[in-house]
């Protein structure tokens, strides 16, 4: 009895050590995936997707679903390779529907990394329910920079579903929006607004 309760603490504090490591800290607003910043990125990030699955896993198991949220949504490129959209989506709507009380810029930030994998499979169904509640909580916000965003993604969904008119009219929203944000339109314009296979 007391061999297996420390063999199972042990086995925590591995898996705890092992989720830090690959997820970061949970006060970390920012990627901390390494590869995502090394230019062979590409080629090290199929390595270690098992390792942040079992440090999802951990968290998962563990009910820490505020954790999950953030950690999902900032690591969603990961899951950005052919046949791998779903998996992610997958990971950022399980933290959303057990995180209602989230931040809402914690949740707008999984909301939008959702939208994203859900249009490159090309699920419009749930890219536009993400993409109405993330524009609505920018607006709730009142946050210029969050507004732009979000009407990008919903200027790119308007464009694929054909609806030329309407994207033109939420991107031009979205362009004069994030002028005024200055120094911040090339950093949040940069991949999801001229899109790099978004449109």
């Amino acid at each position: 009895g007391l061999e297996m309760l420390a063999a199972a603490k042990e086995t925590a504090v591995s898996r705890e050590r092992h989720a830090h490591y690959f997820l970061g800290p949970v006060d970390d607003t920012t990627p901390f995936f390494p590869l995502f910043r090394a230019p062979e990125s590409a080629a090290l990030l199929a390595t270690e997707r098992d390792n942040v699955r079992l440090a999802l896993i951990w968290r998962d198991e563990q009910g820490r679903m505020d954790e999950l949220l953030s950690r999902t949504s900032l690591l969603h490129r990961l899951w950005f390779a052919p046949g791998l959209f779903l998996e992610g989506q997958h990971w950022i709507e399980r933290a959303l529907e057990r995180t209602s009380d989230a931040a809402p810029r914690v949740r707008f930030r999984a909301l939008d990394a959702a939208q994203r994998l859900a249009q490159h499979r090309g699920d419009h169904v749930r890219t536009a329910a993400f993409a109405t509640e993330s524009l609505a909580i920018a607006r709730e916000l009142g946050d210029p920079l969050l507004i732009g965003v979000a009407l990008i993604g919903a200027g790119h969904l308007a464009y694929r579903q054909g609806a030329y008119g309407r994207a033109e009219e939420l991107l031009r929203e979205a362009h004069q929006l994030l002028r005024e944000c200055d120094e911040h339109v090339s950093h949040v314009v940069g991949p999801h607004a001229l899109g790099e296979g978004d449109v």
